[in-house]
């Protein structure tokens, strides 16, 4: 059985986590972490994709907003224009433990799973750049 209201919140977490990488990506100049960040965002679409496809008709319910509004506090971190590659990655991955935790609490095992594989290869790339001395650079939007 097919938990509606768990997929529904799941849909809502990885769209706020899609426009986090998002933001990510329009803030950095590296090549390198621009495809980090495209990767992850193409990641979070094709689970929004796999999810609607369960769902089928998605209405929004108020429940929902009051959901997403609490969401947005919880795991949607700004980047800092100061930052580097490090600390970016370190918002990525603390993110993505938030997520687990609530897809824990939400019984949805295999989103769980999925957000967990992204942890590690987000801390492969931290890992790989540390080595490589690779750092990004971030700006403000519009800068």
């Amino acid at each position: 059985m097919v938990n509606r209201v768990a997929l529904k919140k799941a849909l809502i977490i990885e769209g706020i986590e899609g426009d986090f990488y998002k933001n990510c990506l329009t803030r950095t100049r590296d090549d390198e972490g621009r495809n980090t960040f495209r990767r992850v965002i193409e990641e979070k679409e094709k689970h929004i994709h796999e999810i609607k496809q369960i769902l089928g008709n998605n209405n929004e319910t108020n429940e929902e907003s009051v959901y997403e509004e609490n969401m947005v506090e919880v795991i949607s971190y700004d980047v800092n224009e100061d930052y580097d590659v490090i600390d970016a990655l370190n918002v990525c991955i603390d993110n993505s433990r938030r997520v687990m935790a609530e897809y824990e609490c939400l019984g949805l095992a295999e989103m769980r799973q999925k957000e967990e594989y992204l942890i590690q290869e987000l801390e492969e790339d931290m890992k790989s750049h540390m080595k490589t001395g690779a750092w990004w650079d971030f700006r403000v939007v519009g800068h």
